[in-house]
């Protein structure tokens, strides 16, 4: 989401009364129309490139064990390798998973948000300032 001091400068288009309520049944939160059009923009770049083939949706993660929806789901773009094994990434949450089913890359990708939200949310590991920063973003895409 866009931070106070991160404002983009604004414009205004028109849309039709369908496409405006489309877009704001998106909406979750305090996620304001950039933070949703970005999202469905993110999604259609990937399969524009033409190194992926697609994209799959995490919706839930693990936490300390506990199956955990999120806010909004990680996009993880998928690329088919030549022995029809799949390649799942996120550059936003460093997911790089290599895996024969989507099912299998997806249970991948929970545990390791799991992993990662365990080391960066120890108090211990918060060191650094990035390590807390790591931290504030997997808590912030928690719901609930």
């Amino acid at each position: 989401m866009q931070t106070m001091d991160q404002r983009p400068q604004k414009t205004s288009i028109t849309v039709s009364a369908h496409i405006k309520e489309r877009v704001c049944s998106r909406k979750r939160g305090n996620q304001t129309y950039d933070d949703v059009l970005n999202v469905l923009l993110d999604t259609v770049d990937a399969g524009d490139k033409g190194d992926e083939q697609g994209v799959v949706f995490l919706h839930t993660v693990y936490v300390n064990g506990e199956l955990k929806k999120l806010k909004q789901p990680i996009i993880l773009k998928m690329m088919i390798q030549e022995d029809n094994s799949y390649v799942l990434a996120n550059e936003e949450f460093s997911f790089l998973i290599s895996c024969n089913s989507i099912a299998d890359g997806l249970e991948e990708g929970r545990r390791m948000f799991e992993e990662d939200y365990a080391i960066y949310t120890n108090p211990e590991n918060q060191v650094h300032p990035l390590a807390k920063k790591r931290a504030e973003m997997l808590q912030s895409v928690i719901r609930g």
